[in-house]
């Protein structure tokens, strides 16, 4: 069934927790439809009180929810996306030179500009794939645990 015809019917489907050297820092939760499949994500976290607050919109036909880390600062950034293979991530730090853009891969990994190599301490991940886990980011790279079967 396509997406965009669906009367959506949501159930939990998981979820995936974010931690810095065994702290909980946030968790990314997804519903999933019964019907088509598609899911929705929402964001809780100590910035977010109520669980309507951390909902993400509803996904564009055709992309991917992605999840993006950069380890670089004190402070990881943690971000979602809605991607499809070939997006620029919109992102900049001091890691790597101002004129490269981070670039999402064919296999939803990172590449700097038009294949200029991977950037450091900079991850993404397909958000469908590591659903049911964690990620632990006090190590570079970072360690990824999931329950959920690989596509």
């Amino acid at each position: 069934m396509q997406q965009e015809a669906c009367q959506h019917d949501f159930t939990y489907h998981g979820a995936l927790n974010f931690f810095k050297n065994k702290e909980l820092i946030t968790v990314v939760e997804a519903w999933k439809c019964r019907k088509c499949g598609v899911l929705r994500l929402g964001r809780r976290g100590p910035e977010v009180l109520l669980s309507s607050e951390g909902m993400y919109p509803d996904i564009e036909p055709g992309k991917e929810w992605v999840v993006f880390l950069c380890l670089a600062g004190e402070e990881p950034v943690i971000e979602v996306y809605q991607m499809r293979p070939g997006d620029e991530i919109p992102h900049t730090c001091d890691a790597y030179p101002r004129e490269s853009v981070l670039v999402l891969d064919e296999d939803f990994s990172l590449r700097l500009g038009k294949g200029d190599g991977k950037p450091s301490k900079h991850f993404a991940y397909k958000f469908s794939r590591i659903v049911k886990g964690y990620i632990e980011m006090g190590s570079i790279p970072p360690e990824v645990v999931t329950l959920t079967r690989t596509e």
